[in-house]
């Protein structure tokens, strides 16, 4: 008993003077302001990344690939747009005089020989389905990462054969990317993995079409599809699309851009991760939309779009496979992580749509037959006008001569 009342009696003291030395040292640092910021500082110092800004404003950005229609009225330094170090391309997508730039376009681009039969069911679709869209396919083939490989595109291993079908449908148009062949220009900027020339495209067609929808080559839209992006488009002015696995936006982004955002890869947990295949934009009032306008700045600034240490290894992976699932799984998406990031900076978390209302769908699967049209009797349409079109230059030739 003796020893049970010591043991009471010291615990007793041992609380009396934790409170006292509690409410000492409460009111000592109360009244020594000058030690107090010490602990949110650092808390401060550890948990905020640093913001680096983007290089580029208004004026620097449309004038860096001639973004800029000629009736635009540039905002900005024209003093800083004069001292850029790289030469200013002249870039003039010239459009067939069946295209109608009152209705929304939809943009493509191709990087190799396999692309050819992809695009025809492309073309075929928006032929049959919905000629009053006009079909922009870009050239890629051609640009610096691809010189290497001295490819043209399609199966007949020519660009011409691709500009005859779309002569013969009147529903699309080839353009190259001069640009990207200028010495200051980052070869990156035109690989396919990185995906930072799809902003370029985006707001190069917006210039003269409403509406801009862009597709990967490696799918194509169903026609039921198409008037809901454009209704969706119009509503919310920008339209993407989840993730069929509903994993966070923070699993395919590198920590290393957010910075670039002014926010943390954690900021993004609890926004779904966009596809990447297709996205559509309106026009706006203002020389270049506030969205699109940060994911260029990104695309154009490479420390952005790939960060060092940054790896698209483990994309097979999927986020149910780590836990938490808002974890990084080493995937990094490049101008699908920008363009998220950049929905999460403006807001536009609401204009992000289910998967289910997805609009592109994979060539994997898809026949020529599902689609309704016989790829051999294109193939010898093609080869006919090319004929057609050899026979006529040769006459031409002939009567010069004679």
């Amino acid at each position: 008993m003796e020893i049970t009342k010591r043991l009471l009696r010291t615990k007793q003291i041992l609380i009396f003077i934790t409170s006292g030395l509690f409410i000492f040292g409460t009111s000592w640092f109360a009244s020594h302001p000058e030690v107090h910021p010490i602990v949110p500082e650092y808390h401060r110092v550890i948990s905020v990344p640093v913001i680096e800004p983007f290089p580029y404003e208004t004026r620097e950005l449309l004038d860096k690939f001639d973004l800029q229609t000629d009736s635009t009225i540039l905002t900005g330094s024209l003093e800083a747009a004069d001292m850029m170090e790289f030469e200013k391309p002249t870039w003039q997508l010239d459009f067939p005089f069946w295209a109608n730039k009152n209705s929304p376009a939809i943009v493509t681009a191709v990087f190799d020989t396999d692309g050819f039969e992809r695009l025809l069911k492309m073309i075929f679709t928006v032929q049959q389905y919905a000629p009053e869209n006009h079909l922009a396919i870009f050239d890629m083939v051609s640009s610096p990462s691809r010189r290497e490989a001295k490819k043209s595109i399609g199966e007949f291993k020519t660009r011409e054969t691709l500009e005859t079908y779309c002569n013969l449908t009147q529903v699309c148009s080839i353009h190259s990317t001069s640009p990207f062949s200028l010495p200051h220009i980052p070869k990156y900027i035109s690989r396919e993995a990185y995906g930072a020339y799809k902003p370029i495209f985006i707001q190069k067609i917006l210039n003269d079409f409403p509406m801009v929808l862009w597709m990967d080559s490696e799918g194509f839209v169903w026609p039921t599809g198409l008037q809901k992006v454009w209704n969706r488009t119009r509503l919310h002015q920008v339209s993407t699309y989840q993730l069929a696995n509903n994993c966070a936006a923070s699993s395919y982004t590198f920590k290393k851009m957010m910075p670039y955002f002014g926010m943390r890869v954690e900021d993004l947990r609890f926004d779904h991760m966009i596809e990447s295949g297709s996205y559509a934009f309106l026009r706006t009032s203002d020389d270049i939309s506030p969205l699109l306008h940060l994911w260029l700045n990104c695309s154009l600034t490479e420390s952005c779009i790939k960060p060092i240490g940054c790896d698209s290894r483990n994309c097979l992976h999927s986020c149910k496979n780590v836990q938490p699932r808002f974890s990084y799984i080493g995937c990094h998406k490049y101008e699908t992580s920008a363009l998220s990031a950049s929905l999460k900076k403006l807001n536009y978390k609401s204009y992000t749509a289910p998967h289910d209302e997805y609009p592109l769908v994979k060539h994997n699967g898809i026949t020529s037959a599902d689609l309704g049209f016989n790829i051999t009797i294109i193939k010898y349409n093609i080869s006919s006008e090319r004929h057609r079109i050899q026979k006529a230059k040769n006459r031409r030739k002939v009567n010069i001569l004679t």
